[in-house]
C-alpha cells in the first residue's frame, strides 16, 4: 500500500510540474478598495505555453451587506469625484466572421453606486465635435475607430487620450472634460439611449442607441 501511494504522489507530482511547464502559474486576487463602495479586482491569469503574463483588472461594487457586483472587467483607470467613477475599459461590440471572434475597443464609461455604468465615449467627442466646428458624424467615426488609449487628471478637469494616427483628427488627441460636463453627459444617455449587454463579459451599460462601430 506504501508503495501504491508513494507512487502516487511521484505521479501527481510529476503531472503537476508539467502543468506548471505548460500552463504556467496564476496569482491570487488583489482587492484595491476605492470611495463610495467600490474596489479593483487584479488579478494575473495562468499562462498558456509560458507566454508573458498579462494583468487583469475589474471593477466591483460591494454593498452594504458585502455583497460584490462586478460592474466591468478589462479595467484600465478608475478616476473618482462627487459619487461619480470614471473608467476606462474594454469593450466587445461587433461580431467578425471571418475571424470567429468579437472584435473590441477601448471605451469610456461613468457609473454611480448601486447603477448600471453609462458609455459616454460618444458624447466626449461627438461633443468636443460640434464645439469646434467639425462634422460630428465623420469625426465620430475616425475617432471611435481608434479608441481611446488613456486618461488623466488635468486640473479639476479629466483628459481623455485617443490614438492620433488619422491626420483628420490629430489635434484631438487630448479632450479635456469637467466633472459637470461627464455628469450631463450621464443624464442625456441614460435618457436617450438603450441597456447594452456586452456579448463576451456579460455586463450590462447604458449606451447611445446608433454607435458607429456596428450593431449590438
Amino acid at each position: 500500500m506504501f508503495h501504491q501511494i508513494k507512487a502516487l504522489l511521484i505521479s501527481s507530482l510529476g503531472i503537476s510540474i508539467c502543468c506548471y511547464l505548460v500552463i504556467g502559474c496564476g496569482s491570487p486576487e488583489k482587492i484595491s478598495p476605492l470611495a463610495d463602495g467600490f474596489e479593483v479586482v487584479t488579478h494575473t491569469p495562468p499562462n498558456i505555453l509560458m507566454e508573458p503574463n498579462h494583468t487583469i483588472s475589474k471593477l466591483r461594487y460591494r454593498d452594504a451587506k458585502g455583497k460584490p457586483t462586478v460592474i466591468w472587467s478589462y479595467v484600465y483607470e478608475v478616476f473618482q469625484k462627487d459619487g461619480v467613477s470614471v473608467f476606462s475599459a474594454q469593450k466587445y461590440y461587433l461580431w467578425n466572421g471571418l475571424d470567429k471572434r468579437w472584435w473590441q475597443e477601448s471605451r469610456v464609461f461613468a457609473v454611480r453606486a448601486t447603477e448600471l455604468p453609462v458609455d459616454i465615449s460618444t458624447e466626449i467627442v461627438g461633443r468636443w465635435a460640434k464645439e469646434s466646428g467639425r462634422n460630428v458624424g465623420t469625426t465620430l467615426t475616425n475617432l471611435y475607430f481608434k479608441g481611446i488609449m488613456g486618461a488623466k487628471v488635468e486640473g479639476d478637469k479629466l483628459s481623455f487620450h485617443f490614438d492620433q494616427s488619422d491626420m483628420n483628427v490629430r489635434d484631438a488627441s487630448d479632450i479635456l472634460v469637467s466633472w459637470e460636463q461627464i455628469k450631463a453627459m450621464m443624464h442625456f444617455v441614460k435618457e436617450k439611449g438603450i441597456v447594452h449587454k456586452d456579448p463576451v463579459l456579460g455586463t450590462k451599460c447604458y449606451e447611445m442607441e446608433n454607435e458607429p462601430t456596428g450593431k449590438k
